[in-house]
C-alpha cells in the first residue's frame, strides 16, 4: 500500500497531541533548567521512550520506503538521546590561555580563544577554543568535536585581565589573575554598584554573553570592583555598556580595553576612575596596575554512549528526506503511465 504525501502528513499529525503535551512539559521545565536536566529525570526519559516507541511503531505501518525510514530514524534518534542521558559522564576544567590542566586523564592546554564563522544559519558565530589534548590539536566551541563515544566542547568563555597592588611602602604584590565570570560575585556587594545582568543559559549547552565585571578584596579590606566598559572588536571601538554589546563579542578578539575601577572602604566609595592596561592609579597610598587582557574558557569532555545511535539516526533522517520527494514523484509518474496504458 502506497500513501500520498497528504496521508503521510496525516500520520505525523496523528501524534500531534503527544507532541503538544511534550512541548508544554519542556517549556515549563525550561524555565529553571537546561536542556539536559529537562530530560534527565524519570518523566523526561519516559517521554522520550514513549515518543521513540510511537515513531518506531509507525515505521512498520504500510508506508512507502522513505517515510518508513524517517519514522524509524526518529525512533532511533529519541532512543539514542535517552541512552545518552542515562549514561552521560562529563568532566570540565577552566583554563586561561597558555594554561594546562588534566581532564579525562589527559593533559590539555588552552592555546587560544578565537572567533570562528560557521557555515550554518543556526549558529553563525562562536568563540572557539584552540587546544592541545595530549599531542592532538583541536578546535571547538559550543559545537563540539567528537572522538569515538566522547566529545569536547566549551561551556562558556570570558575575559581575564592581570592586576597587582603595590603597597604604600613600595612593596609590589604578585600579579593576580582576575577572570570575569567563573566565580559569582557575592550578592551582598550588589548594593554598592548596579550590576549588569548575569550570563544566561544558551540553548541548554552554554553560557552567553560572558561576564564583564569582577570584584576582589585587598589586604586592608578595601573592596575593588573592575568592569570592562570599552574595547576594540572587529576593528571598531565598542561601548560594552550598550544593550547590544553581546552582538559584538564574537567579532574577533577584544583589544585595547578600557576598564572602570571603583573602590570602597566598607560602604563608603573612595575611588571611581577609568583605567587602561599599562596605567597605574593610586588609592589611599596603594598603587594599582592593570596588565594584559587574556581569555579563559571552560572546557568539558563528555562520554556519551548514545552518540553513535544519534549520529546514525541523523544520517537516516537526512537520506529519507532526500529520497521522499523523489520517491513520491517517481510513484506518481508510474501511476500516470499505468493509467495512460489502461
Amino acid at each position: 500500500m502506497k500513501l500520498s504525501a497528504t496521508k503521510i502528513g496525516a500520520r505525523f499529525l496523528a501524534m500531534a497531541p503527544l507532541l503538544f503535551y511534550g512541548n508544554i512539559y519542556i517549556g515549563l521545565r525550561w524555565l529553571d533548567k537546561g536542556l539536559i536536566e529537562v530530560f534527565r529525570d524519570p518523566l523526561g526519559i519516559a517521554f522520550l521512550w514513549l515518543m521513540s516507541a510511537a515513531f518506531t511503531a509507525y515505521a512498520f505501518r504500510p508506508l512507502i520506503f522513505p517515510a518508513r525510514q524517517i519514522f524509524f530514524a526518529l525512533g532511533l534518534l529519541l532512543l539514542g538521546i535517552s541512552l545518552s542521558l542515562l549514561t552521560r559522564e562529563s568532566e570540565s576544567i577552566i583554563l586561561r590561555e597558555s594554561e594546562s590542566g588534566r581532564i579525562g586523564g589527559e593533559q590539555i592546554t588552552l592555546d587560544s580563544v578565537d572567533t570562528f564563522d560557521y557555515p550554518s544559519f543556526l549558529l553563525t558565530r562562536d568563540q572557539v577554543a584552540q587546544v592541545t589534548i595530549g599531542s592532538r590539536q583541536k578546535r571547538f566551541g559550543v559545537l563540539p568535536t567528537r572522538e569515538g563515544v566522547s566529545f569536547f566542547h566549551t561551556n562558556r568563555f570570558g575575559f581575564s585581565p592581570n592586576i597587582r597592588v603595590i603597597q604604600a611602602d613600595g612593596t609590589p604584590g604578585d600579579w593576580l589573575e582576575l577572570p570575569f565570570g567563573p566565580e559569582p560575585i557575592n550578592e551582598k556587594f550588589n548594593t554598592l554598584v548596579p550590576r549588569r545582568p548575569p550570563p544566561r543559559l544558551m540553548l541548554g549547552v552554554g553560557m552567553y554573553p560572558p561576564e564583564l565585571e569582577t570584584l576582589f578584596l585587598s589586604k586592608n579590606e578595601k573592596v575593588y570592583f573592575l568592569r570592562l566598559e570599552e574595547g576594540v572588536l572587529g576593528g571598531r571601538r565598542r561601548n560594552l555598556l550598550d544593550q547590544d554589546y553581546f552582538l559584538w563579542l564574537t567579532d574577533g578578539r577584544l583589544t585595547d580595553p578600557t576598564y572602570r575601577m571603583m573602590v570602597w572602604q566598607g560602604s563608603e566609595p573612595v575611588f571611581d576612575q577609568r583605567i587602561t592596561p599599562g596605567e597605574s592609579i593610586v588609592v589611599d597610598g596603594e598603587t594599582l596596575q592593570i596588565g594584559a587582557l587574556q581569555y579563559w574558557a571552560e572546557i568539558e569532555k563528555v562520554k556519551d554512549y548514545g552518540l553513535p545511535l544519534v549520529l546514525a539516526a541523523w544520517m537516516l533522517i537526512g537520506a529519507g528526506l532526500v529520497l521522499l520527494p523523489v520517491w513520491l514523484i517517481v510513484g506518481r509518474l508510474a501511476s500516470r503511465r499505468a493509467s495512460l496504458k489502461a
